[in-house]
């Protein structure tokens, strides 16, 4: 079982990518969508990718690849894939989070496409994608040995050996006509890509890769070839595609598992029609495992999981909402204290309406005074012109 997952964002463009057959894939189906509003594709991509607009990130979804062997892709039940998904996304610090999924059918074999939302809703964090190599390693041993599948090596056991072959070959022959032809005894085939490492050499059993340039060091004497030694020597040699060389090695061993099969069989049943039937016959019971698994328990949980969803979301939004006011008021009364002061308080003295109020309370006064002498006056026999 072969596993990756990276970061990304752009939801709708990778449910464009994963929904067309833009890879050469035979059959493509949607898996279904879990913890989401939306149960369609394109809504459930966009719903986690806008959710993790939210916290203003970029890589707002995971985008996780299951590779399974052949062999067991073609007899595992929904049920063992989920539990496989489940367990990757555990192993990468996204357990609990939505996620949607595609199977792809390419070389008569299944895999999955699985897009993880990032953003945690209770937190209002991403989940960290970062140093989970170890930890999907041990997933992967975990899930074969749990559906009792061939355990896959940590290390790449022929690699010793073709660093030794591609050393001695490379040393041994100047022209690079003969460098080719000694690997092809050897059983690989040099060809070359668009990469930066732009020569590999494919096993010609299994279609495995390997890189010229980094197999060309002999560490008992410690000698190690250049890379301008080797672009120098394989540039001007015309050198097959690897997807071509890759691709013409898995139609042969296509053909030689319907030939087995053939052989086993009726051998008046033609090997097209019998790999046609194979494939559908495979289909067919993909489709009844997948549909055994929509029972009155899975419903439940799964409108459980929606409706937690729906109010985890109403709650972010709100609480950004009181966050984006509370910024706005300290705003505006940040420009209310900065706003310049009047002309009266900048010189310290009274305004204008300050002013008449003043004046006509001394003129009442003044009045009063005049008033009161008049009385006093005529009280005293002596009357005075006001």
């Amino acid at each position: 079982m072969i596993t990756r997952i990276s970061s990304r964002g752009g939801g709708a463009a990778l449910c464009r990518y994963l929904k067309e057959d833009s890879k050469g894939n035979d059959r493509i189906e949607f898996g279904g969508a879990y913890g989401t509003i939306a149960q369609d594709p394109e809504g459930a991509f966009k719903e986690m990718d806008e959710i993790g607009k939210l916290a203003k990130g970029k890589n707002t979804l995971a985008h996780l690849v299951i590779r399974p062997e052949r062999k067991y892709s073609l007899s595992m039940t929904e049920a063992e894939g989920m539990f496989a998904i489940r367990e990757n996304m555990k192993a990468a610090n996204l357990k609990d989070q939505p996620f949607a999924y595609f199977k792809h059918f390419k070389d008569d074999s299944w895999h999955v496409h699985v897009a993880v939302q990032r953003l945690d809703i209770k937190t209002g964090k991403f989940r960290s994608d970062s140093y989970n190599g170890y930890e999907l390693n041990t997933a992967r041993e975990r899930i074969e040995a749990a559906l009792g599948h061939t355990r896959t090596p940590k290390y790449n056991e022929m690699k010793k050996e073709v660093n030794r072959l591609n050393f001695q070959a490379f040393t041994q022959n100047k022209e690079a006509g003969d460098y080719v032809s000694a690997m092809k005894e050897q059983g690989f085939t040099v060809a070359q890509n668009n990469t930066r490492d732009p020569f590999v050499l494919v096993h010609d059993d299994s279609g495995r890769t390997f890189s010229v340039i980094k197999n060309l060091k002999d560490k008992p004497s410690k000698t190690y070839i250049a890379k301008r030694e080797v672009y120098r020597k394989l540039s001007g040699h015309d050198l097959p595609e690897d997807k071509e060389v890759i691709k013409g090695i898995r139609q042969e061993h296509r053909k030689q598992a319907v030939a087995s099969q053939f052989a086993q069989n009726d051998p008046t049943v033609d090997t097209g029609r019998l790999k046609k039937k194979h494939q559908n016959s495979t289909l067919h019971d993909m489709k009844e495992a997948g549909a055994g698994l929509t029972t009155d328990k899975g419903d439940k949980h799964l409108t459980d999981v929606q409706d937690r969803m729906t109010k985890g979301v109403k709650e972010f939004k709100e609480r950004r909402e009181r966050q984006a006011g509370k910024i706005s008021d300290m705003k505006e009364q940040g420009a209310e204290a900065t706003q310049p002061k009047d002309r009266a308080d900048r010189t310290g003295q009274p305004k204008e309406t300050d002013k008449e109020r003043i004046r006509q309370e001394m003129r009442e006064r003044m009045l009063q005074n005049l008033s009161r002498d008049k009385g006093r006056d005529k009280e005293g026999g002596q009357e005075h012109e006001p």
